[in-house]
């Protein structure tokens, strides 16, 4: 191979490794934004639920 198409070949491998790593970036995001919402909706279960309930008579 000449250097220029082995530096050609070596720049899009790097590209679709960076492509890849983003991915798992945003996976890696959105799970800790789910479990930051399971465990805030955990804790605060029981007072959203009386909340709800209880303005469930105003109307």
């Amino acid at each position: 191979m000449t250097d220029k198409k082995m530096h050609s070949v070596s720049k899009q491998g790097m590209e679709k490794g960076r492509n890849g790593q983003a991915l798992t970036e945003y996976a890696l995001i959105i799970t800790f934004i789910a479990v930051v919402c399971v465990a805030a909706l955990a804790a605060m279960g029981t007072s959203i639920s009386g909340f709800f309930s209880g303005s469930s008579g105003w109307f």
